[in-house]
């Protein structure tokens, strides 16, 4: 704490979000060399190099100094402000003295900060042997670990990723010996968000609560703390993903059709690709999932599939023979989940209202995008079938695909291809 203390009182970088700020004054009077860095991504470490045992480096006109015993670190949080310096083994000694050289820091985020305050609450069963004094070390490891899928580490699934730099910041964990459901009914009254911990698999292993604003983690009894949820990467992963329920996002898992008899046309099944939003929770960001993180943006209050109304304003339909011959007079119709019958054993399709076209003689046509927010939780996958005669043939349009091209050509229309048999 000491360290942060000095760090933080003498680089004084600006507070201001997104906004570049600079340390106090460089001392003149010193001649020492001076080195520049520049950080452009809140919570992300940036190493300034080995240097020499007896160095030291000067943090401003007070002449504040560390001691570097081991490669130092730099680290600014979601405010611009630098937290720490080191890696565990640097010590801290205020005094004036010859300085090796002077670091200057500055904040240069591109993007936007997305700042999420996160409070803990751990059972006394999954405690363990746990220390109450090593929870909050053990906390913050766990939303860094999570930080870190949103940020230096975050993989995609298409081009793009988030537009601003999601970071949750840890504030008070606690221990609670109450049940867990008792605890999960309550909001966090210092925080956005609630992770509770706790064994009881009769509640869940792991869901969020958007009215009380509580993500829950489970784990098998006799499993303690550190070992089944932190040091557990999967653990990690699970709340990545509940957390990005508290983003708007939704679980894709529910809407793969896996029974031909759900395409009332030509019986093709469909399954999302990989996603942390999926079964497996593939570490990956999905387009879907990104572009609600995005829409909901900094708002603390995120609405399930923010914006995904708005991805396009239409679908240009074209229906062409296998040669590539345009198909005049078909019946193009959008089809959707029907939401008296869906669950995730059984599904069916049925036209969703006013999204229906006829080809003209270049064998396009156009109908509105509508997700239609009142089932919006049936509209992850449309089904596209184009009908003229006898002939009939169906196509996939899952909103991811549908975001991924909203992303990449914001204001088109969204080109559905159908491939009507001889």
């Amino acid at each position: 704490m000491f360290l942060r203390a000095v760090v933080a009182a003498v680089v004084g970088i600006g507070a201001g979000c997104g906004e570049p700020g600079l340390t106090a004054p460089v001392p003149t009077a010193l001649d020492v060399p001076t080195r520049r860095l520049v950080l452009t991504a809140p919570g992300e470490p940036v190493a300034l190099g080995v240097v020499p045992r007896s160095g030291s480096t000067a943090l401003g006109p007070s002449a504040a100094r560390y001691v570097v015993l081991d490669t130092a670190v730099v680290r600014v949080d979601a405010d611009g402000v630098v937290r720490g310096v080191g890696t565990g083994r640097t010590a801290v000694v205020v005094s004036a003295g010859a300085l090796h050289d002077t670091i200057v820091v500055e904040t240069a985020f591109t993007k936007p900060v997305w700042r999420f305050s996160v409070a803990g609450a751990i059972s006394s069963a999954t405690l363990g042997g746990l220390r109450t004094d090593q929870l909050d070390r053990e906390f913050q490891r766990h939303i860094d670990s999570v930080n870190a899928r949103y940020g230096a580490s975050a993989r995609f699934t298409a081009p793009g990723g988030f537009t601003g730099h999601v970071v949750f910041v840890p504030t008070t964990v606690r221990v609670f010996t109450r049940t867990p459901r008792e605890e999960l009914t309550e909001a966090a009254p210092d925080a956005d968000f609630k992770v509770v911990y706790h064994t009881d698999l009769s509640i869940s292993y792991a869901n969020y609560d958007a009215k009380s604003r509580v993500v829950q983690i489970g784990s098998l009894p006799g499993q303690v703390f550190t070992d089944a949820l932190i040091g557990d990467l999967s653990r990690v992963t699970t709340l990545t993903h509940e957390l990005a329920h508290a983003r708007g996002a939704v679980d894709l898992l529910f809407f793969d059709v896996h029974d031909a008899l759900s395409n009332p046309l030509d019986g093709k099944t469909f399954m999302f690709p990989p996603s942390i939003m999926h079964a497996d929770e593939t570490p990956v960001w999905d387009p879907l999932t990104v572009y609600i993180i995005n829409a909901s943006a900094g708002r603390r209050d995120a609405t399930f599939l923010a914006g995904a109304d708005t991805m396009v304003p239409a679908w240009r339909v074209t229906v062409a023979d296998p040669r590539g011959t345009p198909v005049a007079g078909a019946v193009v119709t959008a089809y959707m989940f029907d939401p008296e019958l869906r669950s995730r054993e059984v599904t069916r399709f049925v036209p969703a209202p006013d999204m229906a076209c006829i080809t003209d003689v270049a064998g396009a046509c156009t109908i509105p995008h509508k997700t239609r927010p009142a089932v919006v939780m049936s509209q992850l996958v449309y089904l596209v079938g184009a009908t003229k005669g006898e002939r009939l043939a169906s196509v996939w349009a899952p909103l991811t695909d549908i975001a991924a091209f909203a992303t990449a050509q914001p204001g088109l229309p969204y080109p559905v291809n159908v491939t009507l048999p001889n």
